[in-house]
């Protein structure tokens, strides 16, 4: 599942093409040939002719990286590796599966020649080393993420009565959820004895574990209830299930009875529909994460009674299930997001991609939001995370993000403000504070742009020391329609040809040339900033920066290229709506031609600029004047 998951994250949200090997039979593959080239080595060694030819063919073809999943696929890594790939391994098994399994030789190839070796928990990591030599430097600790988020349109109690209905449980009835391959390992029998043990102690809780059965683990419980036929009742096998949603959200917690589990991802789907979690202290990564994270129970390992006491006092206890799994959730929204684990891997590989932010500051754009969030949502170039902010719309604005945001793929955060802050850049300074990526793209809710506006963007910081790259707008109208392709026009006094094809230079020496003139960068959306020097910005000089009604940008900009170079496209693919009630088109007057000059003035006390540029400064304050016939104010 997880291999189907990143073939499909990849090809469909991150547009890299996959192939994807096989190296068994199984149920996934026709799922995954939707997202991938499926090349199937059933049957074959991992390190024999048909394995070697098809790496060799691969490689000619163009591929270089690879995730090899799993320690049994180690023989594969090494004929990857000795075709010239650069492979990184993911390994799941505790030392326990890698005996039994006699994955040994498999795990000495990894450690030979994988590039990285990605373990979900320290815990697994360590079982690993204590079998096979390894090199540190190797190891990396990053839990995979959780690739099946709960839908947000389920409503618990919805499924808390259908999966009472199911079983014939009465409406109030505490359950107990268990899920995975009931086998030793997953600790069936455990479950089973805890659940005797809470039933023997008049605790009325009903446990219902989904999953297939390992065939003498069945004959053992079956044989286990037969001796307390009272009881039987209490305990539901319903199998494998399609529709796990509906178990989660209708149970009360989650146990994990498994002796040995690295970091299983049914603990994960638990905590996200909020589910408190009890589990075996040292079997595994999730152990850890109960224990340091607040979000449920240890119980001594394979301690069937101390399992079930944890069990009774959560039952017992509403407020304190409801806390833990408010946790659990909130855990998984901070930390668990599977896009951010891709981008992770993608890193370990040597492909890694701008982690970008996308800040939307929004007020009364609701009639624009569909728009604007689907040029946001379908760019060519992976986003990181949407943080929308909303500066206490009157309109409908939050209600139709929310309905956009929910139905899409990029992580994304959604916050209103509890009051206007009468200041666009104050929502600036606040969404850059709350970015995680190295870059922050302002994209204003009423623009719109091209899908390529962010590739062509950060392009810009293939540059080392650019801490701005934008490209050209197109001008449009309050419903759309275009009214200039380009703002040549606006900057065709300070040079016809500068803006008519790419360029990088010293930030500086943009103030001093352009931006000691006018504000050159006339819309934010089209911008992509380095986030740590936008946030330096924004917290030292926001008193300055706020006292700009129109300008505030402009300083910005001129603030931040003393630190840096700027990148510049021609390409027009940002889409910057003028509205016929905007300051600098419907109410211009005196105090904006101020400002204007206030800003040159600045700007010739900050860089040199040549008595050229301050003749065409004053010149464009004069300009402006007469063309809104301001001579008299």
């Amino acid at each position: 599942m997880l291999a189907l998951n990143l073939a499909r994250v990849l090809s469909k949200q991150f547009h890299v093409y996959v192939d994807l090997v096989c190296l068994g039979d199984g149920k996934l593959k026709p799922d995954y040939a939707r997202w991938a080239t499926v090349h199937d080595l059933t049957g074959e060694s991992q390190r024999g002719e048909k394995a070697t030819g098809l790496a060799a063919r691969l490689y000619r073809e163009g591929q270089r990286k690879a995730l090899v999943n799993t320690t049994v696929s180690g023989g594969f890594l090494e004929t990857l590796a000795n075709a010239g790939f650069e492979c990184v391994a993911l390994i799941h098994e505790l030392g326990g599966v890698l005996k039994a399994m006699n994955l040994e030789e498999p795990a000495c190839r990894i450690a030979a020649r994988a590039t990285k070796v990605v373990f979900p928990a320290e815990e697994v990591a360590a079982s690993f080393a204590e079998i096979v030599p390894f090199v540190k430097d190797k190891i990396v600790i990053r839990p995979q993420g959780l690739y099946k988020r709960r839908h947000w349109q389920r409503v618990v109690q919805d499924d808390r009565i259908a999966l009472r209905k199911r079983f014939g449980i009465p409406g109030d009835a505490k359950i107990v959820l268990g899920m995975g391959y009931a086998d030793h390992r997953k600790g069936i029998d455990l479950f089973v004895e805890a659940g005797l043990v809470a039933a023997r102690s008049g605790c009325e809780l009903h446990w219902v574990w989904v999953g297939h059965w390992e065939g003498g683990m069945q004959k053992h419980v079956e044989e286990r209830l037969a001796a307390e036929p009272e009881f039987r009742s209490i305990f539901h096998f319903p199998g494998i299930q399609s529709d796990t949603d509906m178990f989660y959200g209708g149970a009360d917690v989650f146990a994990l009875t498994s002796r040995e589990d690295p970091f299983p991802s049914v603990v994960l789907e638990a905590m996200d529909a909020g589910l408190p979690v009890v589990g075996f202290e040292s079997t595994g990564g999730c152990a850890s994460l109960l224990a340091h994270e607040d979000c449920g129970r240890l119980a001594p390992a394979e301690d069937a009674a101390g399992f079930a006491a944890a069990v009774i006092e959560l039952a017992h206890n509403a407020a304190l299930t409801k806390q833990l799994g408010k946790r659990g959730k909130a855990l998984i929204d901070e930390c668990f997001s599977f896009r951010h684990y891709v981008f992770d891997l993608l890193d370990l590989l040597g492909m890694g991609l701008k982690r970008v932010s996308v800040v939307v500051p929004n007020y009364n754009y609701e009639r624009y939001l569909r728009q604007r969030l689907s040029s946001i949502i379908h760019q060519d170039y992976p986003i990181f995370e949407i943080i929308f902010l909303d500066d206490k719309s009157s309109d409908n604005s939050l209600e139709t993000a929310s309905a956009i945001l929910r139905d899409q793929p990029i992580d994304y955060r959604l916050i209103a403000n509890k009051s206007n802050s009468g200041s666009a850049f104050s929502q600036w300074r606040y969404g850059s504070a709350l970015a995680r990526g190295e870059l922050v793209w302002i994209a204003e809710a009423d623009d719109s742009c091209a899908p390529s506006l962010l590739a062509e963007t950060v392009r810009g910081f293939d540059t080392s020391g650019v801490v701005l790259s934008y490209c050209e707008s197109q001008q449009m109208d309050g419903e759309g329609k275009i009214l200039d392709t380009s703002y040549h026009a606006y900057v065709a006094d300070i040079s016809p040809t500068r803006w008519q094809s790419a360029y990088v230079c010293e930030g500086k020496t943009e103030i001093a040339e352009a931006l000691s003139i006018r504000n050159t960068i006339p819309n934010v959306s089209a911008v992509l900033f380095d986030a740590a020097h936008l946030r330096a910005i924004l917290d030292a000089h926001m008193a300055e920066i706020a006292a700009f009604r129109v300008a505030g940008d402009w300083l910005v900009y001129v603030l931040l290229l003393k630190h840096g170079k700027i990148a510049f496209s021609p390409r027009a693919l940002n889409k910057h709506r003028r509205h016929d009630k905007s300051v600098t088109i419907g109410s211009f007057n005196q105090s904006l031609v101020d400002e204007i000059g206030r800003m040159q003035r600045f700007v010739a006390q900050e860089v040199d600029v040549t008595q050229e540029n301050q003749l065409a400064a004053a010149q464009y304050i004069d300009l402006l004047a007469n063309q809104f016939n301001l001579k008299e104010l």
